[in-house]
């Protein structure tokens, strides 16, 4: 994924939510997803207080992403091309599963709790 100056959208402000130290990640090195199933590669920007990851189900039903938080954290998810946040759920410590709708590219953004 790549963003132009005159195209980044929300992008400024998503990489504010995620810390100062935000970079592209590769799955094998991410905090706080473990990947999912019926999903297309990810694209994980990760950063010290979150990270957010751009998914495409595979197929209708059963695609889903695993989440692991070592902290109180809020897992967003929302319509990757509009912004918009289909849901919010706080969650403690642990690991979660996060359905994922066949709609369109998602974006999961899990962000640490102050």
């Amino acid at each position: 994924m790549s963003w132009t100056i005159r195209n980044r959208g929300r992008l400024p402000q998503l990489l504010q939510r995620l810390g100062r130290d935000a970079r592209l990640a590769r799955l094998g090195a991410v905090r706080r997803t473990e990947g999912g199933d019926a999903l297309l590669p990810p694209v994980i920007v990760e950063g010290s207080a979150g990270t957010a990851v751009w998914v495409r189900p595979l197929v209708k039903s059963g695609a889903y992403l695993r989440v692991r938080v070592t902290t109180p954290s809020t897992i967003e998810l929302q319509r990757a091309a509009t912004g918009d946040v289909l849901s919010t759920s706080p969650v403690q410590p642990g690991e979660h599963v996060m359905q994922l709708p066949f709609e369109e590219r998602m974006l999961v953004l899990i962000v640490d709790q102050p």
